[in-house]
């Protein structure tokens, strides 16, 4: 007898693909990328201060703030400077104790007058300077002074019903008492003749009142 003949074996199947494999190969894995191809922007992250320099910063502001409040508080555009410690002027102390006019630390409220002075010295006019009665080194003010080269007096006294003359007020100018030293004040020879005429009351002398409103025209001529 003839031997049986052997079955033929059945082929192995093939082992499956792997996940993400593709005909059995591996691929390495990709990033996701978006729609545009271009790389997704980094989350973006808020900066952070050190606590130090945040609390540095206010103190700073703080010191800036408190120096210029100071720096503004100490010279006032309605007075003098206030409260300077430079020393008054001499001739300004000497003139108002002359004339009997105070000398204030700012300008007074209680008794406001203004009164316009127009000074003729032969024939032509002779400016009143602008700061008469005022010194803004030493932060003072006289009742009676200027404060531009218009001729305007100010008559600003811290006492109600306050009144001066321009006598007074020509003696805190500077004007000499003597005849000869007046002449050569204003500019005129010796000697000379010194008339007041105002525009409310007419022909007046140098004790006349200053007046709210009113225009004193002082006339010198040579001799």
């Amino acid at each position: 007898m003839s031997p049986k003949p052997r079955p033929k074996p059945r082929p192995k199947s093939p082992p499956a693909p792997k996940a993400g494999s593709a005909g059995g190969k591996q691929s390495s894995p990709s990033k996701a990328r978006p729609a545009s191809g271009r790389p997704p922007a980094a989350a973006a992250t808020k900066p952070r201060f050190p606590v130090g320099w945040v609390v540095a910063g206010v103190v700073l502001v703080a010191v800036v703030a408190i120096a210029v409040v100071g720096g503004v508080g100490g010279d006032g555009a309605s007075s003098p400077s206030g409260g300077s410690t430079a020393s008054t002027s001499t001739e300004l102390v000497r003139n108002t104790k002359a004339a009997g006019v105070p000398l204030l630390d700012q300008e007074g409220l209680a008794t406001h007058i203004h009164t316009s002075l127009v000074v003729m010295v032969d024939g032509k006019r002779k400016t009143v300077p602008a700061y008469i009665g005022i010194d803004t080194d030493g932060g003072k003010i006289a009742a009676l002074h200027t404060h531009d080269t218009s001729g305007l007096i100010h008559l600003e006294s811290a006492k109600e019903n306050d009144d001066y003359t321009l006598e007074q007020f020509l003696t805190v100018w500077g004007m000499p008492k003597d005849a000869a030293g007046r002449c050569a004040f204003f500019g005129a020879t010796n000697p000379c003749t010194i008339t007041v005429t105002s525009k409310d009351s007419g022909t007046v002398g140098l004790d006349t009142k200053l007046k709210d409103y009113d225009t004193l025209t002082l006339t010198v001529t040579s001799s």
